[in-house]
C-alpha cells in the first residue's frame, strides 16, 4: 500500500456510515494529512459535516447500492444547488481527493514490468519519447489484435527513407546503391 495503515483506516469515511463524532474525526484526520482545506476554514468544514449528518443518509445509502461515489452524487443531486453554491463544497473537495487516491501500487508495478519487456538489454538505447510511445501503444492495444496494412508499411518505408535522406544528405538512389555495395562485400 502506498499509504500507512492509519490513513487507510480513515478512508472509510467516504461511505458516510459512521456516527457524527467518528465521521468528523476521520475527515479531519484525512484533511490534516493532505492539507486539503486550510486551517482557517476548518470551522466551515466542521459545520458541513454537522449539516451532512442531519441529512437522511439511510435513503441515500440504500439507493447508492454500496457505491460511495454514487452516494456522494445522490447527495449532490438532492441538494439541487448550482455547483458554485453547493453547501458541502469543502466536503466535496475532500471526497473527490479521497476517491482519487490509489489503493495499491499494482499499476506502477505493471508499468515497470511492461517497461522491462520494452526496454530490454538489447534495446537499451531507446529514447525516452520512444519508450513512452511504445508503452502507450502497448497499454492501448493490450487486448486488441493489431493488423498492419500495406499502406502502413508503405508509410513507414517513406518515413524511413526521408529520415535517411535528412541524416546522410544524399538522394534516395545513392543510399540504395551504398547498401547494395555493402551487401556484396
Amino acid at each position: 500500500m502506498p499509504f500507512d495503515d492509519e490513513l487507510v483506516k480513515t478512508l472509510d469515511f467516504v461511505c458516510l456510515s459512521h456516527e457524527h463524532d467518528e465521521l468528523k474525526k476521520k475527515i479531519l484526520s484525512f484533511n490534516k494529512e493532505f492539507n486539503i482545506i486550510s486551517f482557517d476554514k476548518i470551522n466551515e468544514l466542521s459545520k458541513e459535516i454537522a449539516e451532512l449528518n442531519e441529512e437522511n443518509m439511510f435513503l441515500f445509502r440504500k439507493d447508492a447500492k454500496k457505491s460511495s461515489l454514487y452516494l456522494w452524487d445522490l447527495i449532490k443531486q438532492a441538494n439541487n444547488y448550482p455547483a458554485e453554491d453547493f453547501r458541502y463544497k469543502h466536503l466535496d473537495k475532500i471526497f473527490k481527493i479521497a476517491h482519487a487516491l490509489p489503493t495499491s501500487s499494482a499499476n506502477v508495478e505493471q508499468s515497470f514490468s511492461m517497461l522491462k519487456l520494452i526496454q530490454s538489454s538489447i534495446r537499451n538505447r531507446l529514447h525516452e519519447e520512444t519508450i513512452q510511445a511504445l508503452m502507450m501503444i502497448s497499454e492501448e492495444f493490450r487486448n486488441v489484435k493489431i493488423s498492419i496494412s500495406d499502406e502502413m508499411i508503405d508509410l513507414y518505408d517513406q518515413y524511413k527513407e526521408e529520415l535517411n535522406r535528412k541524416k546522410n544528405g544524399k538522394p534516395k538512389e545513392t543510399i540504395l546503391v551504398t547498401l547494395n555495395k555493402k551487401m556484396r562485400v
